[in-house]
């Protein structure tokens, strides 16, 4: 059987049955405005390679307004765009924010066994930061980037995160 087309699935009976089912669950109204008298779509909150459109659980789907959901989209692409940016030499802010991100929720048992290995593995100096960052306190924290910024560690434009420390201890004394 050939491969289907996005277009062909949602047209498919079981899409069909699942939109209803999830439409019927959230009561034929919008879970960001409420609105219940205007067209509703079902989203699919994100995608899996080779899933089909109706195998998704109810918790991956969401019931959206025309509007909601365009500007759910909206936020995505922007999203999307955003993580692209290279901030450091060949860093893109994704690779950085997933190893970073994964190495702060993994002490919480909040990201897979398999996200924590592959961020250990591809980014392990991003995953070590968050991982740090989160098993530190607040005034480890503050002490570890006034070492830093001492060190001139930061670069030249330093001065408002030299305000913010020493906000910080005035409010602390």
């Amino acid at each position: 059987m050939a491969k289907m087309t996005y277009a062909e699935q949602l047209a498919h009976p079981k899409w069909q049955r699942k939109r209803l089912d999830t439409l019927n669950a959230a009561g034929w109204k919008c879970a960001n405005c409420a609105a219940g008298d205007v067209t509703l779509h079902v989203h699919h909150r994100r995608y899996i390679k080779g899933r089909m459109a109706w195998e998704y659980e109810e918790d991956e789907l969401s019931v959206l307004c025309k509007d909601c959901h365009q500007s759910e989209h909206e936020i995505k692409e922007a999203a999307a765009r955003v993580m692209q940016i290279r901030f450091a030499e060949d860093v893109l802010v994704e690779d950085f924010s997933f190893g970073f991100l994964t190495g702060m929720m993994a002490p919480f048992g909040e990201v897979t066994k398999e996200d924590v290995e592959l961020a250990m593995e591809n980014y392990p100096r991003f995953f070590a930061l968050g991982y740090m960052v989160c098993s530190l306190g607040p005034s480890d924290i503050a002490s570890a980037v006034r070492r830093k910024l001492d060190e001139g560690r930061f670069g030249p434009h330093t001065g408002m995160l030299r305000l913010l420390l020493d906000q910080e201890e005035s409010e602390d004394a």
